[in-house]
């Protein structure tokens, strides 16, 4: 029993060391695991000192060669100062004064929008138009420092300011390691501005410029015609327009009153295409109407890309009205060729479309006809006063008359033929005013390119 027992306290002792060994092996690995850590954090430590020291002499370099740059041009001014001091006092321009602080305008105001850039090649449009504004100024500067000794700071002044520049470079303060990562720039999408279909620009203008006045101006490698707005615009002033191309004419519509009178439907002729349609193919007239003037097919007001398929849906609309009738007078001459009447069913839908189509075209030249007074502010014509009224009562008693004049006024047949197939009845590249310049204003913002200039 004492022999067992001893053993049984042996063996006990013996497991009772092999615990404390694995706890204290377990111990050094963990103290070596923060040791690494620790290490680890040291590295990473003297890799950010020493970004830090090479930051720091990339500064000091830079500080260097901005005093020594610095001390030269002191000193050439020194010697310009002591050479002409008489003579150049007398040779201050006041333009060069005045061209000065226009471009220093021009620079703040160029800055402003390339910060302020909704995309990458804007703001690298704006960042090439700020450095040659700079350069212009710098060299106009240097012209105007060569002209105007008074101006200049004092050589042994800036020299010793230069140089006590050079000397606190090594006094700098240390600099902190970011916090995170630096990201890049991203340029947020702003809703951009259009008007009518075409993308609105922001323009500076060259010089003092009035209403109307048209120029051309460029943007990256695209030209285009800038308008100015109404009451005209100072030089350096910023100003928004349509960016309108240089390969389209535009015609400019009276406004307050109507070209001509309503019946002078045969002023181009007998044989005008205006007066072809508006006889014949009322509904195809009406729709290059429209489309000129940027209508719906309902006579509503729309965007040029709702507007470009005017046309097309008069044509198919008249296509498919022809296809009927010629249907039923295939149906009718079969049903007559067996001996057979036709059913008076024939005759009701032959009426219903033939009163439908006619209702529609009533219908469509009247909102056009009020659309167009609408836009140009053109008064009723009866007494009565009644717009509403007069523009579908001319529409249904004197259709052909009302189409021509429309179409008259919404476009300059003096100047440019008429077209009798194309969506506007008007040659590809010429188009109408969208609004009147009177009546232009601030425009709501749609999906589109943004652009500025």
């Amino acid at each position: 029993t004492v022999g067992y027992s001893a053993g049984n306290a042996q063996a006990e002792q013996t497991n009772a060391v092999d615990i404390l060994g694995e706890q204290k092996s377990e111990a050094e690995r963990d103290q070596a695991e923060r040791e690494r850590q620790q290490l680890n954090i040291y590295k990473e430590q003297m890799e950010l000192q020493q970004q830090q020291i090479q930051s720091q002499k990339e500064h000091i370099q830079l500080l260097q060669s901005a005093s020594s740059m610095q001390r030269e041009r002191f000193v050439m001014s020194e010697h310009t100062i002591n050479t002409s001091s008489d003579v150049v006092l007398n040779q201050l321009d006041e333009a060069t004064v005045r061209d000065r602080d226009q471009l220093s305008n021009e620079v703040s105001e160029a800055r402003k929008m390339m910060n302020s850039a909704s995309n990458a090649e804007a703001a690298n449009f704006w960042k090439a138009h700020v450095e040659d504004l700079e350069g212009r100024l710098e060299k106009l500067g240097a012209d105007a420092n060569s002209v105007a000794p008074s101006q200049t700071p004092q050589p042994q002044k800036a020299l010793s300011q230069s140089r006590s520049v050079a000397s606190n470079t090594e006094a700098l303060p240390p600099i902190s390691p970011p916090k995170s990562a630096l990201k890049p720039p991203t340029y947020q999408p702003t809703q951009p501005m259009v008007y009518d279909g075409q993308p609105m620009v922001d323009v500076i203008a060259p010089a003092d410029l009035p209403a109307g006045y048209t120029f051309e101006a460029q943007m990256g490698s695209k030209r285009f015609l800038a308008t100015v707005p109404p009451g005209g615009v100072r030089r350096g002033n910023r100003f928004s327009c349509p960016m309108k191309s240089l390969d389209r004419v535009e015609v400019q519509c009276p406004t307050g009153a109507w070209r001509d009178g309503l019946f002078r439907v045969f002023k181009f002729g007998i044989f005008h295409p205006l007066v072809l349609n508006a006889l014949f193919l009322p509904l195809i007239a009406v729709g290059q109407i429209m489309s000129r003037n940027h209508l719906t097919w309902f006579g509503d007001y729309g965007y040029r890309f709702q507007s470009t398929s005017v046309f097309t849906n008069m044509l198919v609309l008249v296509l498919f009205w022809g296809f009927l009738n010629i249907l039923f007078l295939f149906v009718v001459g079969v049903t007559l060729e067996r001996g057979h009447l036709p059913h008076y069913f024939d005759y009701v839908a032959l009426i219903l479309v033939n009163v439908g189509m006619l209702m529609f075209s009533i219908f469509a030249v009247g909102k056009t006809r009020a659309g167009i007074r609408a836009r140009y502010h053109i008064p009723p014509s009866l007494p009565c006063g009644n717009g509403s009224a007069e523009d579908y009562l001319f529409a249904t008693f004197c259709m052909p008359c009302t189409i021509s004049q429309m179409g008259r006024h919404s476009a300059d047949f003096d100047r440019y033929r008429a077209v009798c197939c194309s969506g506007t009845g008007l040659p590809a590249k010429v188009d109408v005013v969208p609004e009147p310049l009177s009546a232009q204003g601030r425009l709501s913002p749609v999906l589109d390119d943004s652009h500025f200039v």
